[in-house]
């Protein structure tokens, strides 16, 4: 509810500003819905990708346009070079975000303009100036009036994580004392708790960005996430051993599994 409120809140006052400059509204409030994430550590992360991707998405664009307007094919062929580049890069950088945005908007500013090329530096420093005031709004809403820290959501998450390798090593116990639990719902905590630690680390990477005290620690934070993640795999490497069907030698299994866990 709080992120929706804040959503809201966004939009109208993007909304706002937008109609009062005579600039297009609708690709700010786009950009406000996209920018919504539950820390701001990962909004602050997405908004700044989305600024680089833009400017030099726009240059691009309007370089495609300077260049090859006059020719059709020498125009696609150029913009389809660079959507190439850009998905290429996309694949290999660690910003994968900038690289998505950049290719979008190279594609929207060169496409928009190529017909009118008199207007393609309107249009581009209409759309920049649009995706800029949508980032500062967001900013402004995540930051100042409702912040939500990455830190606080970190410790929400870290907790569950915990939880859920207590809960599995139940589970194991219950196998290796001869109770077959039921074989869904083990199945069904195992994919939790993986998707779990993938959440944590994501958490903590927001976090980095918006709280101090894991900005100086994050190495020993990014250490801990580890540890828990090779707790996880060796509880699921006993669970798979004891529960392997036709097993020649299950018993020596059972009687090594206590010691491992």
């Amino acid at each position: 509810m709080l992120i929706a409120a804040k959503t809201c809140l966004a939009i109208v006052l993007g909304l706002a500003i937008a109609l009062r400059l005579d600039w297009k509204p609708s690709f700010g409030a786009i950009l406000i819905v996209v920018l919504q994430t539950p820390a701001l550590g990962a909004t602050y992360k997405k908004g700044l990708l989305y600024i680089a991707g833009t400017l030099s998405g726009a240059i691009v664009g309007l370089t495609l346009v300077a260049l090859f307007a006059h020719d059709r094919v020498a125009f696609i062929a150029a913009a389809a070079l660079v959507t190439g580049f850009g998905i290429y890069r996309l694949q290999l950088s660690p910003n994968p975000y900038a690289w998505l945005i950049f290719t979008v908007t190279s594609m929207l500013v060169g496409f928009f303009s190529v017909q009118d090329p008199a207007n393609a530096f309107s249009i581009a420093v209409m759309r920049s100036s649009t995706i800029c005031l949508a980032v500062v709004i967001a900013f402004l809403v995540h930051g100042i009036i409702w912040p939500i820290r990455g830190g606080t959501v970190f410790e929400r998450q870290l907790l569950g994580v915990v939880d859920g390798c207590r809960g599995l090593l139940s589970l194991t116990s219950l196998v290796l004392s001869g109770d077959e639990p039921d074989k869904d719902a083990a199945r069904s905590a195992e994919t939790a708790q993986i998707n779990a630690i993938a959440a944590l680390r994501g958490t903590l990477d927001a976090a980095v960005g918006d709280t101090d005290r894991f900005r100086r620690f994050h190495a020993g934070y990014e250490n801990l996430v580890n540890q828990l993640q090779d707790l996880l795999l060796a509880i699921l490497a006993v669970r798979e051993c004891i529960q392997s069907p036709h097993d020649g030698q299950s018993g020596k299994v059972l009687s090594v599994g206590p010691a491992m866990l």
